[in-house]
């Protein structure tokens, strides 16, 4: 399912293998750059010295700046060490590569500076022909609008419900006299689940590997 698509969020259940889902997706010797939180860093590294022999595993310190990844590079960074959306601009690198946002609710709030400066990566990946994955357990962890936030930090939310009209619409969401949208607690269309298999795997334990 993931590796023919460009942009995609795998939102299978803990335990099921998204870090090895995602590192068998990626094309072979690809350039790919995970963002992850900092306890996640060595898993990943542990997985793709296992998994993937053909990609060379460089974990960023908080000293280190920033790396573009060459070909056959996996390089880990997390969500601390991004650089400000500024740093971007004139710049030219490699094209292809695969940007992994791994615990991707991190970017649940459009109002952090973790979403402001990887939405400004996602899009620079995008305009060189890259890839965009996201993973998590919990794709909708509290409300409706963090979800919002995650879809187009992702490149996703038009292609999954359009616009925000539409997706308050589908959430059955108010605007209240102050024009706030309002998303009243457990009140979805069942539309919602089939808007989001447009750009999200989603599986659970019970369904795939219950003696987990």
């Amino acid at each position: 399912w993931l590796a023919p698509l460009q942009k995609a969020l795998l939102g299978d259940q803990q335990g099921l293998g998204k870090t090895l889902q995602l590192l068998l997706a990626a094309p072979p010797s690809a350039p790919v750059l995970v963002v992850c939180p900092s306890v996640a860093r060595g898993v990943w590294a542990r997985e793709a010295m296992a998994l993937r022999p053909d990609l060379r595993v460089i974990l960023l310190q908080g000293v280190d700046g920033f790396l573009w990844p060459g070909p056959g590079q996996l390089v880990v960074i997390t969500y601390d060490q991004l650089p400000d959306k500024e740093f971007w601009k004139g710049r030219v690198d490699m094209g292809g590569v695969v940007l992994i946002a791994d615990e991707a609710h991190y970017l649940k709030s459009s109002k952090t500076k973790r979403t402001e400066r990887f939405r400004a990566l996602k899009d620079y990946v995008l305009r060189w022909d890259g890839v965009i994955r996201g993973a998590t357990g919990t794709p909708l962890r509290n409300r409706p609008k963090e979800l919002w936030s995650l879809l187009v930090t992702l490149g996703l939310a038009r292609e999954a419900f359009g616009t925000w009209d539409q997706f308050c619409e589908l959430f059955k969401a108010r605007q209240n006299r102050w024009k706030a949208w309002v998303f009243p607690e457990g009140e979805v269309s069942p539309e919602v689940a089939l808007r989001l298999q447009r750009v999200m795997l989603r599986r659970e334990r019970a369904g795939v590997a219950p003696q987990l």
